[in-house]
């Protein structure tokens, strides 16, 4: 009987990913792994999750593990989180935590226990398409998660279930009810990031990143002065303090100057793409459809790759392409390729 690790948070979705997988006939253990902070709303490895994890293993009647990610979470995630906004870049803590924690450290532990496989509670699948295993949307448009799991390491889709793909969220609602799991099915939820309670900018003070006055500038003069880079972020209107009687918007970064740039609402039709992550041999010049934000409309474009770096054309422009997002490469809701959005 194939062993599954299950990574659980002690919400429905992980919960039901747990009970599919028993009921399937695996032999299933439930995994929670532990961060280094636990202020934000969403509190999905902090140890109250922890305990409704444990709860739900309990019912279930499988073994519950804990492992301790403090450290390789700060490096990776929380580190990269800080270094991004010193950039002027803008975050994705949950793509990245994907990558190095749940399918990366935490995968990594599952097998090393003697795992077949590793689950989670993501709205997406994977699939064999043209004998290549490639992620595929989940069937709920409204809940696919596709996008957030898009930079995970290709050779590493092989070890991954993920029973949810195939349901729709009012679905796996009704099986939590249906089978009486201990679990609020109703609780809202959060898309907040886990490790920051309300502003990140707090969190960043709170990190030891002091704040460095300089200079704003728009159409090449200086008209106000802002408190550091890494407090400000691609596309911000609000909180500028600067009437210049029009609505201006942080347009960019010139970090070595110590210079934020203002302008109208960013708007782009051309932008590259670094840092890839290539699922398939198949990614090539040619027409895809590109989404740069979670749950933003997917654009049809046109992509030519040259040095690693994607170039891409859409077809007309589009508000806040964000530098230090993702774009995300799909075809017929196959993903071929994910990276960095870089718009310079």
């Amino acid at each position: 009987m194939p062993s599954v690790y299950i990574g659980m948070s002690g919400g429905i979705d992980s919960s039901v990913a747990a009970f599919l997988i028993k009921s399937a006939g695996y032999e299933a253990v439930g995994i929670t792994f532990v961060g280094p902070e636990e202020e934000g709303k969403k509190k999905c490895c902090s140890l109250e999750e922890v305990q409704n994890a444990r709860m739900v293993c309990d019912f279930l009647g499988i073994k519950h593990k804990i492992i301790n990610l403090k450290d390789i979470f700060e490096t990776k995630i929380i580190s990269y989180f800080i270094e991004s906004y010193k950039k002027g870049l803008t975050p994705n803590p949950c793509i990245y935590c994907n990558r190095f924690i749940k399918f990366g450290a935490l995968l990594e532990y599952s097998i090393s226990e003697g795992a077949d496989f590793f689950a989670t509670g993501h709205y997406a699948r994977i699939e064999n398409f043209n004998a290549e295993l490639l992620i595929k949307r989940g069937i709920d448009a409204l809940k696919d998660q596709s996008y957030f799991i898009s930079y995970i390491e290709p050779e590493r889709l092989k070890y991954i279930m993920l029973p949810l793909g195939n349901y729709i969220k009012s679905q796996i609602k009704q099986i939590a009810i249906d089978n009486n799991l201990p679990i609020d099915s109703k609780r809202a939820e959060s898309q907040d990031i886990c490790f920051v309670k309300d502003d990140y900018r707090a969190f960043l003070l709170k990190k030891g990143i002091d704040k460095r006055k300089g200079e704003f500038i728009y159409k090449e003069k200086i008209v106000g002065y802002h408190n550091g880079i890494p407090f400000y972020s691609f596309g911000q209107r609000r909180g500028l303090n600067i009437a210049l009687g029009e609505r201006i918007f942080v347009k960019g970064f010139d970090v070595e100057k110590n210079r934020i740039i203002l302008g109208e609402k960013p708007v782009k039709s051309q932008f590259n793409v670094k840092n890839l992550n290539i699922f398939s041999k198949n990614f090539k010049d040619g027409e895809y459809e590109v989404q740069f934000r979670y749950q933003s409309r997917p654009e049809k474009c046109e992509v030519s790759i040259k040095h690693n770096v994607v170039s891409v054309n859409l077809k007309s422009e589009r508000e806040l392409i964000t530098p230090g997002q993702f774009a995300v490469f799909y075809k017929n809701d196959y993903i071929y390729a994910s990276g960095e959005i870089d718009l310079k």
